[in-house]
């Protein structure tokens, strides 16, 4: 009985912590901050998912792996099948110039699927893409499917968690 009560009380809190905190924000659509600076539609998703693949595109061609990496929050996890998995901006970093040096001098990315999601809380959303890589003389060298799940930040966003399976 007592641990019933304890997770009848533990749900009772959670949701009480839950609407206070999203009392402020709009509840129809897809509103993640008050000042609805992120994407609220799905043609807004659309639009802002693509402007990501242009600048993830642009700075992976100039093999910056700072860069890359300064794009992931600090607590970010970067799961790739070959390289392991890496933790914070300077793991990243590392595993970046690890894919820079195989000789993968581009990438184009399809996107897949972009949504809005709730599961971890106002102001994430999840993309899949397939990412192409090329070689310096434009030579495809490798595919792999890719989920993201990005978190909202002042001026944009930045990738929270990165899983990748190269095939």
């Amino acid at each position: 009985m007592k641990i019933t009560l304890f997770a009848v009380i533990m749900l009772a809190m959670v949701f009480v912590k839950s609407w206070h905190s999203n009392a402020e924000y709009t509840v129809q659509g897809n509103h993640w901050e008050k000042d609805e600076t992120v994407p609220y539609t799905r043609e807004g998703l659309k639009t802002f998912t693509k402007a990501l693949k242009n600048e993830f595109e642009e700075l992976y061609k100039l093999q910056d792996a700072t860069a890359m990496a300064a794009k992931s929050t600090p607590d970010s996890v970067y799961i790739h099948q070959d390289i392991g998995i890496l933790r914070g901006r300077e793991e990243i970093r590392i595993g970046y110039q690890k894919l820079f040096d195989s000789g993968k001098a581009s990438v184009d990315v399809e996107i897949l699927e972009e949504t809005d999601t709730g599961t971890l809380g106002r102001g994430y959303m999840h993309v899949f893409v397939r990412e192409h890589y090329f070689d310096k003389d434009n030579n495809k060298i490798g595919v792999s499917k890719v989920f993201l799940v990005l978190k909202h930040v002042e001026g944009g966003y930045q990738v929270y968690l990165k899983s990748e399976m190269t095939g």
